[in-house]
């Protein structure tokens, strides 16, 4: 009897085992926050919170926690931002020379100190005397390093002996935003002062150098000399000569930096001037050095006055001739050989004849319009039109166009002053 009973009893545990679905039982089996722990934090909190009822246990997973928790998985997430913190903007000066001389231009380096690697804008601002000019204001570069220090070169000309800084302001702006503000009073050098003399270009320098020269006829009364200089810690577009024969003067805008430039310095004068005279303070040796320029009027025109009138080129009756000559020849050439290229050069020299004796357009330059030496901004203007004028169109350079009036003065107008028939 006690077999039979243990027999029905194993049968009726197989038969249990055989219609109950064990992986259901997985499914439905409740997890500790341990298990859910380990899938992660965001796996975690939304399994909780999608329950209906929160346990006290439930209530401690998902609270804030200064417990630092480092996931491998989600680590570029958190590597996006960039770490904030207000601090301090920091501003200092270096490398100012202790002394220098009026018309001197110098540098300082000048930093600032966000105290962290972070990227900004700053705006750079400076409270001065009008004595002193403040030469790259529209050209500053910052330097970042990887400690948040911005640095930059600040490059100035001190045209009197009173020239001061009153302040140096920085507001420093994150993504379109304000951020810090700081201001800074820097010490200048003590400005020693240049005697004024007759001649003196105004100009103090390491060294400047005439490399070439040119003196043309600008008009009835006046000639015009072009003068190639260059020069070691200056500012060539200071230059200016204060000489009751001098009409017009100018510079042409100068290449490479202030601790080496080139230029072109452009000057009107009477024509009964035999010679230019002009002086400069040379910083290094402490005196003024001066130059003396014979003039000597040139047919070739300058560089920025090419291609005058043909009709006053002294030679244009040879090159005339030379064209006439050629054509002769080359049609006695076709005449002997009955060689047709002979002919075709003589019709090309035909036709660049007419070419170059007939301006290339006619225009109406309108009335106010600005006549200038160059054709660039800062060029000197000589002339200035009265009414509307018709032209004679020789050449175009940029936005400019090269123009013979009908009183004989050349020079060049904007594109905008013209209007091409």
């Amino acid at each position: 009897m006690r077999i039979f009973i243990t027999a029905l009893l194993f049968l009726a545990s197989s038969l249990i085992a055989e219609d109950v679905d064990l992986e259901f039982l997985k499914s439905i089996k409740p997890k500790s926050q341990e298990e859910i722990h380990e899938q992660g934090p965001y796996a975690a909190e939304k399994k909780i919170l999608e329950k209906d009822e929160l346990t006290l246990d439930d209530l401690m997973f998902i609270a804030p926690t200064n417990e630092e928790v480092i996931y491998e998985e989600n680590a570029q997430d958190f590597a996006v931002y960039q770490e904030v913190r207000v601090t301090e903007l920091l501003l200092s000066t270096s490398n100012v020379p202790k002394q220098i001389y009026q018309n001197q231009v110098f540098s300082m380096n000048f930093a600032a100190n966000i105290q962290q690697n972070i990227n900004l804008d700053l705006n750079l601002t400076i409270d001065s005397t009008e004595s002193l000019n403040w030469l790259n204001q529209n050209n500053i570069n910052w330097v970042k390093d990887i400690n948040g220090v911005y640095r930059t070169t600040l490059w100035f000309e001190a045209n009197a002996t009173d020239a001061s800084i009153n302040k140096i302001n920085v507001i420093a702006n994150r993504n379109g935003e304000f951020f810090q503000k700081a201001s800074i009073k820097p010490k200048l050098p003590k400005i020693t002062n240049v005697e004024e003399r007759p001649n003196y270009a105004h100009i103090v320098a390491d060294e400047l150098l005439v490399k070439n020269y040119k003196t043309s006829k600008f008009d009835d009364s006046s000639n015009i000399m072009t003068i190639e200089i260059t020069a070691k810690n200056a500012n060539l577009n200071s230059m200016w000569i204060n000489d009751p024969s001098i009409t017009r003067q100018g510079f042409n805008p100068s290449r490479g930096n202030y601790r080496s430039q080139t230029g072109f310095y452009f000057v009107v004068f009477d024509n009964n001037k035999t010679e230019f005279n002009f002086s400069y303070f040379n910083a290094v040796n402490k005196q003024f050095e001066n130059y003396a320029l014979g003039v000597r009027l040139e047919f070739d025109d300058l560089s920025t006055q090419v291609g005058l009138n043909p009709q006053n080129d002294p030679f244009s009756a040879y090159k005339k001739a030379a064209i006439y000559i050629g054509v002769l020849i080359l049609l006695f050439m076709y005449v002997a050989s009955k060689n047709s290229t002979p002919l075709i050069f003589a019709c090309f020299l035909i036709a660049f004849n007419i070419y170059s004796q007939d301006p290339h357009f006619i225009g109406i330059v309108a009335d106010k319009t600005k006549v200038k030496i160059l054709p660039i901004e800062r060029s000197t203007i000589f002339y200035v039109t009265q009414k509307d004028e018709k032209v004679e169109i020789f050449d175009k350079e940029g936005g400019y166009y090269k123009v013979f009036f009908d009183n004989g003065k050349i020079g060049w107008v904007e594109e905008k002053d013209i209007k091409i028939e």
